[in-house]
């Protein structure tokens, strides 16, 4: 399954596979072309970034190498490669050559697109906004189910596979409230389980 963001792509099937092997986590935060603020947690190594469908984010731009860069963990430390890119990796706006350690905070540019490094304690998950663009599948699902904004951005989180739990956390709600609204979801789209809403929702 792709989550579409514009002209990146958040490729989540590839992102199941594989357990996060450190106990920090680390997130790339992004913004969208109408500014909205996006990210998007690391949690598969190496984690990829290219114009490839095979990347973990794909990057939609002729530029853009087809495995272009990658982020890989050593120790605990996760670092950045370029993969020999015919463009280059930038890190803090200087060309990386060999494999460097990235910091949070860090910026990390690759043709027209720049992400910053976030660890977990570094970001609060309820002051920013996981959504998808203006001309993307949400938008058009939402039109033909007439969701709410609030359903919208569940919808949003429930296609990037984050748990109940999480949900909760990013929308202030308590688990068990989370749970309704998604309930209320399902009828809404006329789906019974979060497979299906996705199913559906890919298909749309």
């Amino acid at each position: 399954m792709e989550v579409n963001y514009g002209n990146f792509t958040l490729n989540r099937e590839l992102q199941k596979v594989g357990n996060l092997m450190n106990n920090k986590e680390f997130f790339l935060e992004g913004l969208q072309e109408d500014g909205r603020v996006w990210i998007t947690k690391i949690d598969k190594y190496p984690f990829i970034l290219g114009r490839g469908k095979s990347s973990n984010l794909v990057l939609s731009n002729s530029s853009v190498s087809r495995k272009h860069a990658e982020i890989i963990l050593i120790k605990d430390e996760i670092f950045i490669c370029d993969s020999q890119s015919t463009n280059g990796t930038l890190l803090n706006g200087r060309l990386i050559k060999d494999k460097t350690r990235l910091h949070d905070k860090d910026v990390i540019n690759i043709c027209n697109f720049e992400f910053r490094v976030k660890s977990r304690e570094d970001i609060d998950l309820n002051d920013q906004t996981i959504i998808t663009g203006h001309n993307s599948p949400i938008n058009s699902f939402s039109s033909k189910y007439k969701l709410t904004p609030r359903e919208e951005e569940l919808l949003s989180y429930l296609v990037k596979g984050i748990s109940t739990k999480e949900i909760a956390s990013i929308m202030f709600i308590s688990p068990g409230t989370a749970k309704n609204h998604i309930l209320k979801l399902l009828k809404k789209t006329d789906t019974h389980s979060r497979l299906e809403l996705i199913t559906k929702y890919n298909n749309n």
